[in-house]
């Protein structure tokens, strides 16, 4: 894993707490009426690319990740432009948490045969695929922009997850300079770079 410098680590982690915050107060606007009608509004602006320095994101299972020091968060993948389900999925997590919501994180394991899903909590070196669990009643699934609703019965229902809404221009300054240091890193890593120093 290749290491981060000091001031690095420290950016990343308070330019991030920004974002949620500023992503909090920004959508606070829209007078969502529940965790639902937030993530839909996140997953709009998710799958265009508000959250990238790029302004857009590429979902991506194969993707060789930069190994994240302990101290810096997986989700801020999600502000290089290239991620997967648990970066985003612990993104909107977060962003619940600060919009005072009670989600938890549910580890699945799809089938890639059937498609089928099958939930492995807490055995998640099996699961293959993260999503978000709220009031044990909703899964809410970013990477794939849906939400299930969950019946007593054990049967999945698909709610609608579109946000058709007009959404005002989002700029925030802190995803670039999280991506510019990814970025960095990940050039890093390229040239086989293996140790930065402080």
């Amino acid at each position: 894993m290749l290491n981060f410098t000091d001031d690095d680590k420290k950016v990343i982690k308070d330019a991030y707490k920004i974002i949620l915050l500023n992503l909090r107060n920004y959508l606070q606007q829209y007078d969502a009426k529940d965790a639902l009608e937030y993530s839909k509004i996140v997953f709009h602006m998710l799958h265009s690319g508000f959250f990238s320095i790029n302004r857009t994101i590429n979902f991506d299972n194969n993707f060789h990740y930069l190994g994240l020091p302990v101290e810096i968060n997986q989700r801020v993948q999600v502000m290089y432009g290239i991620c997967c389900c648990r970066h985003a999925a612990e993104f909107l997590y977060d962003l619940l948490c600060i919009l005072n919501f009670h989600p938890s994180l549910i580890y699945i394991l799809v089938d890639n045969e059937t498609g089928l899903w099958y939930k492995v909590n807490p055995a998640i070196e099996k699961a293959n695929h993260q999503a978000i669990l709220l009031n044990n009643k909703y899964i809410i699934d970013p990477a794939n922009k849906f939400i299930l609703q969950m019946k007593k019965n054990g049967e999945l229902i698909l709610l609608d997850s579109e946000y058709l809404e007009h959404l005002e221009t989002y700029q925030e300054d802190n995803i670039i300079v999280i991506g510019k240091i990814l970025k960095k890193y990940y050039t890093y890593k390229e040239l086989g770079i293996e140790h930065i120093y402080s």
